[in-house]
């Protein structure tokens, strides 16, 4: 007894749609991560107006989304500029390494410069995936 294969849900793409899907997805992802980042840093102004010693007691996760915004606006501008893939991923590895060689290699008397550059590598390494796909 054989057994029919299913026809599958999802209608057969060419290479060509398949990459332009993909790079929707991408683009939908980065947006909803730029929203997330500002509304972050929007949480941390209105607290910052309310309560400014608590605001930057708490400022580390302000931090990051700033280098995170930062980091994916940069993203975005690229690919709404049809960047190609091949074009992004060595942008975001010369980018990240130079990122990286800067936070190890200098530390600033200002420790808000020393956690906002940390964060900024941080930012490179959590969105590797976007610049290496």
């Amino acid at each position: 007894m054989t057994k029919k294969k299913q026809a599958s849900a999802e209608p057969v793409l060419s290479p060509e749609e398949r990459a332009a899907r993909d790079r929707q997805n991408l683009i939908d992802t980065v947006d909803r991560a730029i929203r997330w980042a500002e509304d972050s840093i929007g949480a941390f102004a209105a607290t910052l107006a309310n309560q400014p010693a608590y605001a930057f007691e708490w400022s580390q996760d302000a931090f990051q989304a700033a280098a995170d915004l930062e980091l994916l606006r940069r993203i975005k501008q690229h690919l709404d500029e049809n960047i190609t893939p091949e074009a992004l991923a060595a942008w975001g590895k010369d980018s990240a390494d130079s990122c990286i060689r800067d936070h190890l290699s200098g530390r600033s008397t200002s420790p808000a410069v020393n956690e906002i550059n940390r964060c900024r590598a941080a930012a490179f390494i959590k969105w590797a995936w976007v610049y290496q796909s």
